[in-house]
């Protein structure tokens, strides 16, 4: 519905109430000068009246007046729906205007041949002229539309000509009196597809009846029968070579619909949005679609027109749906990787045509009552553009992407990586004095270098944020680099090639940057350097989400002060401390906050950081009042507001806000004076979960406390209380790091990566008995520990045990894949023996095809090697990648005789 459609919606829905122009922007979200605008043009076409008083009031006409103009009115109003399809339809504009002048054509329009191929949509468009004909008064509303298809007939031309015309009873053995769609169809419209199929014989019947407006039943004589029928055919065929000339030239009007590959990429566009639309609504759900998924059903070759491009998209609905109810998606979600073969050959077609759509880097969200909105996909979880693009690349990776498809798909999405990069630099240290502080000042200079080269050679000039974000990224890859981390770009051919002068200039830059820090570079870098040179000369804002972080606390000067403190840091004004004394009733002090969120005007979002949660309500009663969003944040310190207030000022829309703000509360708080010091695994837990309250964990605590057996030295069973499901994982997350969690015990299911039972089970003692196993493992990692000190020297083997678990269960987490007990205690004793041997200085084995095995799963590498850091830094080792190769053939072959037999090989070829 277009805007003005929109505005006139609001009076019709509010019957006798009036507004105003800035009441209408408000409600709907819109600028308030084009509201203005349309609220004239309504008033002009006599559908609305509008006020002499300051602020001008536009209402409804009265019931009176309308009834006065009815015809006008009903015609205008058709207009109005009518133009939605128009505007949105270029392509189809000429046949619109036909259609028009056909069905307004005195006395009672004007017969109409419709052509084009399978699937332009024929039948629709037919229907559409019907709706117009009603809403034009020409029909009226309860006139007929019957749609007849003569190819259903074709075989049997008498029983086709007996339902077009209707059957005199006897006219053949066995014939009954019928009624003809002729009949049927009086005082509408008759829509005939397919109509060369009609026998020259009913052709000629039918042109007789368009003369004179008469004709007979099958089998009728003397009986000559009238009806007022508005014909509409259509065919996919020549109509000079396939109908007879006699009748083709009794239909005056020939409305020709173009092909969907002849329609411009907008109009397409907007019918997957439409169609993505139809099947929210038919499935009552919402269905969310990635931005590549888009754009495979903008480009690929559709060959049946809109009626295929129709089938295909409620065909990836319904396999998403059959994902979503079988619980593999907590939503309808469609991924360009879930679609057919010849639809995600449009992602390779896009590169090769130019189109006019601007398609950004987001993805769809259809509502059956929110209509289409839409969200950038932007990671935020990543610091770097390297770790966006191992994230991304990781993505696609685990969800079975072929190497030709994910190339391709990754460079649809770089440019907006890229620029997401440039744009996340904080405004207030867009300049060289404010880099300097966060910055080594030698590397800010080398970035001048860089830049004043890179002006010369090119002839641009790039300004101060570029300089900040250079700077940014030349540090972060030197460090990188010396953490033995792997510079890959997955675009590098795509680059070189079609910016060879910002590339050439380049590999100077990296040159210098080699020459400067004394590393090798690897020449990827180069492909990262060109994209700041290509994108770097451009303005790029800094986007805002429109979220606004309001700090509430009770007491005198608390939530203030934490405003304060973080705004005077941030160097900005962005937050707002309301505080609330004690002796102030809760109703005033509820008065003065609304007070100032109205004052803020249209809002995206509020994120409430509040000291206590008695103030929690808060956030119902403005979500309810203001219909704005809201999140609420209980037991805030500093901290959290700082990162509110720094990610909101960087864009963040409020979910990401909320979830990334909400996991700095961990359930336990560190407080190591060195950092860099890993924790170590103190006792195992048993952790017991309940939703309605710690006293039913306590309750379960000691259910278990009662039927097992184990050492409280070694052992703890720990109760925690949740509000709801999704905070246990993040809880849990947070306890993995410091404690081995054995087991997890509640009274309601959820999936997590841990041993999971059910009270129900435990109070039935299914379960303890499995419990108890999980008990005497951790006891022979105990065991395991005194026996490797004793017999190779181990140093400290309870601490490098620990470690060594901790790693594997952060590689378990991210793979995905788990392994019994029993063979997890194979991999743990062949990583202590590598550890001593690394330690001893003693040879290790190699992995044979070495190179082939880190290039066959490079994600899994990265992955494997990045956890494996903790026990380098706890250990003080450097793990080969020999070691890496052989924990990845753990993982590629996780079956029990394969891990047995690799555990075996290595030791026996030693």
């Amino acid at each position: 519905m277009n805007r003005k459609n929109q505005i006139y919606e609001v009076f019709l829905q509010s019957k006798e109430q009036g507004f105003t122009a800035n009441e209408i922007a408000q409600n709907l979200g819109l600028d308030r000068a084009n509201v203005s605008s349309d609220l004239n043009k309504l008033v002009k076409e006599e559908l609305l009246i509008k006020t002499n008083s300051r602020p001008v009031v536009f209402k409804l006409l009265s019931h009176t007046l309308q009834q006065s103009n009815k015809s006008q009115i009903k015609i205008a109003s058709s207009e109005y729906k009518y133009e939605y399809f128009y505007d949105e339809n270029i392509s189809l504009r000429p046949a619109i205007e036909k259609a028009r002048s056909a069905i307004l054509y005195p006395p009672n329009g004007m017969h109409t041949l419709i052509l084009g191929e399978t699937g332009v949509g024929k039948s629709a468009f037919a229907k559409r002229m019907h709706d117009y004909a009603i809403r034009s008064n020409v029909l009226e509303k309860d006139s007929p539309f019957i749609i007849f298809n003569c190819a259903d007939y074709a075989n049997n031309p008498q029983l086709l000509l007996g339902q077009l015309f209707g059957v005199r009873k006897g006219a053949y053995t066995g014939a009954t009196e019928q009624k003809g769609l002729l009949e049927k169809a009086n005082n509408g419209i008759l829509f005939l597809d397919e109509v060369h199929r009609l026998t020259p014989e009913g052709q000629e019947m039918l042109f007789t009846f368009i003369d004179y407006k008469l004709y007979r039943r099958l089998g009728e004589i003397e009986n000559e029968r009238t009806s007022n029928v508005l014909i509409i055919s259509a065919t996919t065929e020549d109509p000079e070579s396939t109908l007879l000339s006699t009748f083709t030239r009794r239909i005056p009007m020939v409305i020709t619909l173009p092909a969907l590959r002849d329609r411009t990429y907008e109009e397409r566009l907007t019918l997957i949005k439409r169609f993505f639309t139809e099947e929210s609504v038919r499935l009552g759900k919402e269905i969310v679609v990635s931005a590549n998924t888009i754009r495979s059903f903008l480009f690929y070759p559709c060959q049946n027109n809109i009626g295929q491009l129709k089938a295909d998209i409620q065909l990836a609905c319904a396999k998403a749906y059959a994902d979503f109810i079988t619980h593999k998606h907590d939503k309808i979600r469609i991924y360009s990787t879930d679609l057919n073969w010849y639809v995600k050959e449009g992602l390779f077609i896009e590169k090769k045509v130019k189109h006019a759509v601007t398609l950004l880097n987001e993805h769809f969200e259809f509502s059956p009552t929110k209509g289409i909105t839409s969200n950038q996909q932007l990671d935020h979880s990543a610091d770097t553009i390297y770790d966006r693009i191992d994230t991304k690349y990781e993505e696609l990776k685990q969800r079975g992407v072929a190497q030709d498809e994910l190339s391709l798909l990754m460079e649809n999405d770089i440019e907006s990586y890229f620029t997401h990069y440039l744009t996340s630099i904080n405004r207030k240290l867009s300049s060289k004095e404010n880099v300097q502080k966060i910055i080594k000042p030698e590397i800010v200079t080398l970035s001048e270098k860089v830049l004043k080269l890179a002006e010369e050679k090119l002839s641009k000039r790039f300004n101060e944020k570029i300089l900040v974000a250079l700077s940014l990224h030349i540090q972060t890859l030197l460090q990188r680099i010396q953490s033995n981390k792997k510079i890959y770009h997955p675009n590098i051919t795509q680059i070189r090639d079609q910016y060879k002068q910002e590339f050439s200039v380049s590999i100077e830059c990296v040159k210098m940057i080699e020459d400067f820090s004394n590393v090798s570079i690897p020449f990827d870098e180069v492909a990262f350097i060109t994209m700041f040179f290509v994108y770097g000369n451009e303005d790029y804002k800094v986007p805002s989400s429109n979220v606004k972080v309001i700090v509430l606390a009770h007491g005198n000067g608390i939530a203030r002060e934490m405003a304060n403190v973080t705004n005077e840091l941030l160097e900005n004004e962005e937050v707002i401390g309301i505080d609330m004394p004690l002796s102030e009733p809760p109703q005033d002090f509820l008065i003065r906050v609304k007070d100032y969120i109205k004052s803020l005007g249209k809002l995206n979002g509020i994120l409430l950081c509040i000291d206590m949660g008695s103030l929690s309500y808060i956030g119902d009663i403005i979500e309810a009042e203001f219909s704005i969003p809201v999140r609420v944040i209980q037991m805030v310190s500093t901290a959290h507001v700082i990162e509110a207030s720094r990610k909101a000022t960087l864009g963040y829309n409020l979910d990401e806000l909320y979830q990334d703000v909400r996991n700095l509360t961990t359930f336990f708080i560190n407080s190591h004076s060195n950092k860099t010091k890993q924790p170590e695994f103190n006792r195992s837990v048993i952790l017991t979960a309940c939703l309605t309250g710690q006293g039913s964990a306590i309750a379960i605590k000691n259910i278990l406390a009662n039927n097992l057996v184990y050492d409280k030295e070694m052992l703890e069973i720990v109760p925690i209380s949740l509000l709801n499901k999704n905070e246990l994982q993040k809880m849990l997350n947070d306890i993995s790091k410091e404690r081995s969690i054995v087991c997890i015990v509640s009274n309601f299911d959820i999936n997590v990566p841990f041993n999971m039972f059910h009270l129900q089970d435990v109070l039935n003692m299914k379960a303890t008995k499995k419990i108890q196993e999980l008990i005497t493992y951790e006891e022979t990692y105990l065991k395991m520990a005194e026996t490797l000190q004793d017999t190779i020297s181990l140093k400290d083997a309870k601490k490098v045990i620990s470690v060594i678990r901790r790693a594997l269960n952060d590689i378990q987490a991210q793979t995905n894949k788990f392994f019994k007990n029993e063979d997890l205690m194979g991999i743990v004793i062949h990583m202590s023996c590598m550890i001593d041997r690394i330690q001893n200085a003693q040879p290790l084995i190699p992995f044979k095809d070495k190179e082939d095995k880190i290039n066959s799963d490079y994600m899994l590498y990265l992955k494997i090697k990045k956890i494996l850091q903790q026990i380098e830094d706890a250990c003080d080792i450097i793990i080969p990648d020999d070691e890496i190769c052989y924990l990845m053939e753990f993982y590629s072959r996780h079956d029990e005789d394969s891990i047995k037999s690799i555990v075996e090989d290595i030791y026996i070829n030693n």
